[in-house]
């Protein structure tokens, strides 16, 4: 749901760590289940474990896929999340580089030894 509220350094750090702990977290949960369906439930023939392997094989080899499909689309979701990231440090850092000038300009109103509030152009016209 989108919302109006502006977003601040503790929310691009939350992204980021859904980014790099619990996506890969999670991912890694899949890795290692792919890995087992692989390693040690892949082989075996209609002698060894009877008429209903074609029926296992089958099952094996589409959880299989489906493991693998969840797994790398965990990982674009952590790559995407990256981008995002990415995309609001530059946004965010040009609006820094703005607020940065806007103060720079101000220190040397400072600097000059300008402190008369009537000397501040309100109106345009001084």
């Amino acid at each position: 749901m989108a919302t109006n509220e502006p977003v601040t350094g503790g929310d691009i750090y939350a992204l980021w760590e859904v980014a790099h702990k619990g996506l890969p977290t999670v991912e890694e949960v899949y890795n290692k289940a792919l890995e087992t369906h692989k390693n040690k439930v892949a082989g075996g023939d209609d002698k060894t474990f009877g008429r209903c392997f074609a029926a296992w094989e089958e099952l094996r080899q589409h959880s299989e896929y489906l493991l693998s499909r969840t797994q790398g689309s965990l990982d674009g979701a952590s790559k995407a999340l990256d981008i995002a990231i990415d995309q609001f440090k530059y946004v965010d850092g040009d609006n820094a580089k703005g607020l940065t000038e806007a103060g720079k300009e101000f220190q040397g109103y400072l600097d000059e030894g300008i402190s008369d509030p009537d000397h501040v152009d309100q109106d345009g016209d001084k």
